[in-house]
């Protein structure tokens, strides 16, 4: 009885006076519709959202209030968003639409496209605008739209455009190409079914699957750390979507988004308090990472809760350490501390020698440093056991010995 009511008031002491930490998790912003989010782009503190066949979206507070600037947009289905100094574009099934007053008006700009110009992905470099065309290949503009003319006469369809310096990324149904300063001469990195790529720097990462599912082709992840001239294999994980945030990766497949820190080495799930459904879309605005679900809207989730260091990419960094249990061996108390570079999802477990689970002494988001973890074997026989650290793809194993 006496254990019974202490445990009671042990109980009520944490919860009326101990802190409690709430994790933070993904919050839907108030652009709510039953359509996809076809596409999300944020520049400058101001966010874009295009709406299925509803049109364009802004935002100025990071999604809390939202106002329509189709103006006289003639083509509401939108695939893809630029702005520079002067202009905002985008890309629709008609061609390239033009705003010099934040979307209250808008000018087609196809002078130069095919006929039937369905327009995808949208990049600028420099003064250069550049566009893909489906079937047609990428054009150049530069004067903000008002010529086009082709730089790639083959008659492939490219939907994602990224510049890194002085080099344009492109990916398409045909694969994953680079375009290096002023020559319009495509250097191809990967041929085909690459999904998305991602680029930081000379830092490029990408999903590949071979089209004919052959085993000795090795799908998954690629690295390459010199801007796509070489490449290595790193893992089997083929995201649909990839951005590059500061120095970490951020992906999606599904219904699910991951990050990481060492790029692409290994991944954290982030999915914690996020609607299931399709991800269609994602981006950053450097404060937030956006993501647009079919039929549930638009969410939102801190980076600053994600992302806690720069990764300056150097090989053998050691982002996850388990520590030997001190003292082993024991009895029937025993230490295991591990040590987070970065803000993680860990799991921490206890198994016996058969392997069968014994007891969770962590599992959840901790912060970067040193952790400790107490394991009490008061009531376990004698033998070898094992714990284990999991966080995304890491896993490491030790042994511990319990000595009655």
């Amino acid at each position: 009885m006496k254990n019974i009511l202490l445990l009671i008031i042990l109980t009520l002491y944490a919860f009326l006076f101990l802190p409690i930490k709430t994790w933070a998790q993904w919050k839907k912003t108030s652009l709510s519709t039953s359509s996809q989010i076809s596409a999300i782009f944020a520049q400058d503190n101001v966010l874009y959202a295009a709406i299925g066949y509803e049109g364009v979206f802004v935002s100025t507070d990071a999604g809390n209030t939202w106002i329509s600037i189709n103006g006289n947009l003639t083509d509401t289905n939108v695939y893809d968003f630029k702005r520079n100094e002067k202009y905002l574009f985008v890309t629709t099934n008609s061609g390239v639409f033009r705003s010099g007053d934040s979307g209250k008006t808008w000018s087609l700009v196809n002078s130069g496209l095919p006929f039937y110009p369905y327009a995808t992905g949208l990049a600028i470099k420099g003064t250069t605008l550049y566009v893909g065309i489906s079937g047609a290949g990428i054009f150049q503009s530069k004067n903000n739209g008002n010529i086009w003319s082709p730089i790639d006469g083959h008659e492939m369809s490219y939907y994602r455009f990224d510049v890194s310096g002085d080099t344009l990324y492109a990916v398409g149904n045909q694969g994953l190409a680079r375009l290096i300063g002023t020559s319009t001469d495509l250097e191809w990195i990967k041929y085909s079914s690459v999904p998305d790529f991602a680029v930081n720097g000379k830092i490029l990462i990408y999903s590949w699957r071979d089209p004919n599912g052959r085993p000795s082709q090795l799908k998954g992840m690629y690295v390459s750390k010199d801007g796509g001239k070489s490449y290595q294999h790193i893992n089997e994980l083929v995201f649909s979507q990839i951005i590059a945030v500061d120095a970490n990766f951020i992906a999606q497949i599904s219904d699910s988004v991951f990050i990481s820190s060492d790029i692409g080495n290994s991944w954290v799930n982030i999915n914690n308090g996020l609607s299931k459904n399709y991800i269609r879309s994602f981006a950053s605005d450097g404060i937030y990472i956006f993501a647009g679900i079919d039929g549930k809207g638009l969410w939102r989730r801190p980076l600053s809760e994600m992302i806690t260091r720069v990764n300056n990419h150097n090989d053998g960094v050691q982002n996850f350490v388990l520590n030997q249990n001190y003292p082993n061996p024991f009895n029937p108390i025993t230490t295991i501390s591990v040590t987070l570079s970065f803000r993680s999802f860990i799991s921490l477990k206890v198994f016996d020698f058969l392997g069968r689970e014994n007891i969770i002494l962590a599992n959840g988001e901790f912060s970067s440093g040193n952790h400790s973890f107490q394991w009490n074997a008061q009531n376990m026989s004698s033998g070898v056991y094992f714990y284990r650290l999991q966080s995304g793809l890491f896993v490491e194993t030790k042994k511990l010995v319990l000595l009655k």
